[in-house]
């Protein structure tokens, strides 16, 4: 067993004993254990060394810097490029789900209004597209984009859940490689190829937002009209990163309209009575409230020229 499983050097050697086959590190020349190598492997120590680190880093990363307070500090800034909200001097965007069962309501409720599967109803939106119009707004499959996409390309649900966000992303092979854990690049470019055919609306604009931003230097614009400039993007090598700028003519439009969506959510809670500190916290697509509140549903499904469900979940603890 391992003695040390936070010793790279250790972890690496035990591995290689036991017959797995690890590349070497470019600096230090020793066996590499980074998350995408041990990921791969079917050694069940692999797992568990990675189950060690992901608790090591809640614990050292996210709990113990705040175990000593009383309550939770951030600010808000919206000087990000694609006017998202952007949580600093203690993230609480970042904080994992499964360590936000530590934060309690003052009021012993928290409402919280998420916009499900927000991206793609603004893909959807933006492209057209057939398919994933029959089921979000004809409700086939019972609305669920994931279920119609694992059964159109044979796959399961949770690599539907996968590929359907990550195209959002502006994904590619190697991208889908690292978030799907597949390690072949010649399956995930094939389903890329499979969700495309799929989706042939969504794949055209996809192909034309892209053609659209590296000629133009331009994403295309947001919900409410809004145009995020592509800047120019290098390799260590000096040449253009194609790769880069058109998954950014991807994301950058459905990025920033989630941003405006979320921010007109914030704005009419503020309006009703219902802004800080009731309002407690945003991150990304949802908002928490302390106190257990009745939410305009209907007005906050309804975005200009289309609708975004919302799920509103009552709970103890921030869910």
């Amino acid at each position: 067993g391992v003695e040390k499983p936070g010793s790279s050097q250790q972890v690496g050697y035990i591995l290689g004993k036991r017959g797995n086959f690890l590349p070497f590190t470019k600096s230090k020349r020793q066996l590499s254990t980074a998350v995408q190598n041990l990921e791969f492997l079917d050694d069940p120590m692999a797992a568990s060394v990675l189950g060690w680190r992901n608790k090591s880093k809640l614990l050292n990363t996210y709990i113990a810097p705040i175990a000593g307070d009383d309550r939770f500090y951030t600010e808000y800034y919206l000087d990000t490029v694609v006017g998202r909200l952007n949580s600093r001097n203690r993230n609480i965007q970042n904080i994992p789900q499964e360590c936000r069962h530590i934060f309690l309501p003052d009021s012993r409720c928290f409402t919280t209004l998420d916009y499900s599967q927000e991206h793609l109803y603004i893909l959807m939106h933006f492209s057209g597209d057939r398919a994933m119009r029959r089921v979000y707004e004809e409700g086939q499959f019972g609305g669920d984009i994931h279920l119609y996409t694992a059964g159109q390309m044979n796959i399961s649900r949770k690599l539907a859940k996968t590929l359907n966000y990550a195209i959002c992303y502006g994904a590619t092979a190697r991208t889908i490689s690292e978030s799907a854990k597949i390690k072949d690049r010649n399956r995930c470019s094939e389903l890329l190829t499979n969700w495309f055919r799929t989706f042939s609306g969504a794949s055209d604009w996809i192909q034309t937002v892209q053609r659209a931003g590296m000629k133009s230097g331009w994403a295309e614009p947001t919900l409410f009209g809004r145009r995020i400039r592509i800047p120019e993007e290098f390799n260590k090598w000096g040449n253009l990163n194609r790769e880069a700028m058109e998954r950014k003519a991807v994301n950058y439009p459905i990025l920033g309209s989630d941003g405006e969506v979320i921010k007109r959510a914030i704005i009419l809670c503020d309006s009703i009575g219902l802004g800080p500190p009731v309002m407690a916290a945003t991150v990304h697509d949802s908002i928490s409230f302390d106190k257990d509140i009745e939410l305009p549903k209907e007005e906050l499904e309804m975005i200009p020229t289309f609708r975004i469900p919302v799920d509103i979940v009552k709970t103890m603890t921030w869910a």
